[in-house]
């Protein structure tokens, strides 16, 4: 609801000391104005031959220019009107009504700083009068001077406290600079100019941003009033309660609505919705164990009232994995995908669940199953080749990746995947040109980069392409471990030591070292012919992989005398 925008009477518009004839005519010259270009009083033609300024004849050719002006600006004449009222503000300077039509005029062909000018001028001479204070504010908002805007509209409430249109207009801006202030505004419209419905929201966001729980939700209730079948009023009230922690309240408005007078729809998909949202939040680690038991409360309710909607199961179940449930909620899940109405949103929320929390094997007995209905989706079937890559189930990876690609070829992430497969499966030149693919579609990405470097290093191929890439990589995460290693293996192979030694003590300084870095640090020490420092790195490793038969090897290779 937009505030109603307060019109200009004649009486307001004939507030300044003019004969009530003029006043009418300023009045319906005022009402005219309308747009743009800038006309300047420069070289405007003196009367002071005929009057003196001030004069009696002198305010008696005023009031004849004016009149002049006033038929010219209702002809929307500006340029010519603005010749008259300069004229007449020569013989009458002191008249505030002159002035003010001038910065009308000048508004309307846009020129703000003359019209801003003339404004001015135009308060010094009638500092009451509330129609040239808001052209001010109007010409401070164009501008983007909100302070002095502000400054104007606030001065507009005191000689007028009940304008609806200025106080509604001041309170927005200055919700973000002052909320205080801007709540006492809000305040007086909910109390004496009526129940706003904008104006009420506004009031409870601000409550909300000042953790003024209380306050929002008796705002909030009486929005309510005005509109009782407007769901997302009822969110607001139910995310307030939660902000403030009141999940009693919380819960008892979710069994109200059975009494309120949403329609069926609204009020189901009003739940679903609130269960949803408790889905995403349980299950990270700053949860409150208070909005814990509101979770469960909330599940255990929306399930009872539901139970055969399959986005009911859907959530309830993931509501359900988040809180330990695992077998409740891999039955949920499971139940809720095989049904027709499912979507692949749903589905690809599923497997990034079960990727995200490592649980491979479970996401393997419950995916694969129910996903032929999505069979044409790429993403499915990317998804489902990651499951089967970090399984290391190798061919049936390969399948779905090749599906998905032959969909959708521009997933990096897929080409990149489909490499190292290629790779373990001894494949270097199919692992090549898939990597080639993959930094076709995304040639920035520093993971991609990364492993192609490292597996031309290892074979010993383009070394120089291998350490272009690596240095990109690297420019973008400088202090990657695996990115270090990888450098310094290039080097290693260049025959650069004491470079590879540089980059590869760096990797294993920063923590956490495989045994495949911890190798390659004993191999630089070895070629460095430092045999303690490498037997030492060798012995670290194989505490790391002690059924590697190379390290073995090389542990006993460079042995102290006498081990």
């Amino acid at each position: 609801m937009r505030p109603p925008t307060r019109a200009t009477s004649i009486v307001e518009a004939s507030r300044c000391s003019i004969p009530s004839i003029v006043g009418l005519i300023l009045a319906l010259a005022i009402a005219g104005c309308a747009s743009p270009a800038r006309i300047p009083l420069d070289g405007l033609r003196i009367d002071s031959t005929i009057a003196a300024p001030n004069s009696r004849l002198g305010k008696k050719l005023a009031d004849r220019l004016f009149m002049d002006g006033s038929l010219l600006q209702m002809r929307q004449q500006y340029a010519d009107a603005i010749e008259r009222y300069g004229r007449a503000f020569q013989m009458a300077p002191d008249r505030g009504a002159i002035a003010f039509a001038i910065s009308r005029c000048y508004r309307a062909l846009g020129s703000s700083d003359s019209a801003l000018f003339y404004a001015r001028i135009a308060l010094r001479s009638d500092s009451d009068n509330i129609d040239i204070r808001e052209q001010l504010a109007e010409l401070f908002l164009t501008r983007g001077l909100i302070d002095g805007a502000i400054e104007q509209y606030e001065a507009m409430l005191r000689l007028q406290p009940d304008d609806l249109s200025a106080r509604y207009t001041v309170a927005r801006l200055l919700q973000r600079r002052r909320p205080s202030r801007s709540i006492y505004h809000y305040e007086y419209i909910r109390k004496y100019l009526g129940e706003d419905y904008d104006a009420l929201l506004n009031l409870s966001e601000l409550y909300l941003n000042q953790e003024q729980y209380d306050s929002a939700v008796g705002v909030i209730r009486q929005v309510i009033m005005l509109d009782p079948q407007n769901p997302d009023i009822y969110k607001l009230l139910n995310d307030t309660y939660i902000r403030a922690s009141r999940y009693d309240d919380a819960l008892k408005l979710i069994d109200d609505l059975e009494t309120r007078i949403l329609p069926d729809s609204l009020r189901q998909a009003f739940l679903i919705d609130r269960l949803v949202d408790v889905s995403h939040q349980v299950g990270r680690a700053s949860t409150p164990r208070e909005f814990i038991d509101y979770a469960r409360a909330l599940g255990n309710r929306v399930a009872r009232k539901f139970p055969d909607q399959w986005e009911v199961g859907f959530y309830y179940g993931k509501l359900r994995y988040s809180l330990g449930d695992s077998a409740a909620a891999d039955s949920l899940i499971a139940r809720a995908l095989a049904s027709k109405s499912s979507t692949v949103g749903a589905w690809r929320e599923a497997a990034k669940l079960y990727l995200d929390n490592g649980e491979t094997g479970r996401a393997l007995r419950i995916l694969p199953g129910t996903s032929y209905r999505f069979r044409n989706d790429s993403r499915v079937l990317d998804y489902l080749g990651g499951l089967y890559f970090v399984a290391g189930r190798y061919d049936s990876s390969e399948k779905y990746l090749r599906k998905s690609l032959a969909i959708d070829d521009d997933n990096s992430a897929a080409w990149s995947r489909l490499a190292l497969i290629y790779k373990r499966q001894g494949k270097p030149g199919a692992s090549d040109a898939a990597y080639e693919k993959a930094l076709e579609f995304d040639p920035d990405d520093p993971s991609i980069l990364n492993n192609y470097a490292y597996s031309l290093a290892d074979r010993k191929l383009h070394l120089d392409k291998a350490l272009e890439m690596i240095k990109r990589a690297l420019d973008d995460e400088p202090e990657n471990e695996s990115y270090l290693d990888t450098i310094g293996w290039i080097y290693f192979r260049l025959g650069d030591y004491q470079q590879a030694l540089q980059y590869i003590r760096h990797s294993v300084e920063i923590g956490g070292a495989g045994a495949e870095v911890l190798e390659h640090l004993g191999d630089t020490e070895a070629a460095l012919g430092d045999r303690d420092a490498a037997h030492d790195a060798y012995r670290r490793a194989l505490k790391l992989n002690p059924d590697n038969p190379g390290i073995q090897q090389k542990y006993d290779t460079t042995g102290r005398q006498g081990e």
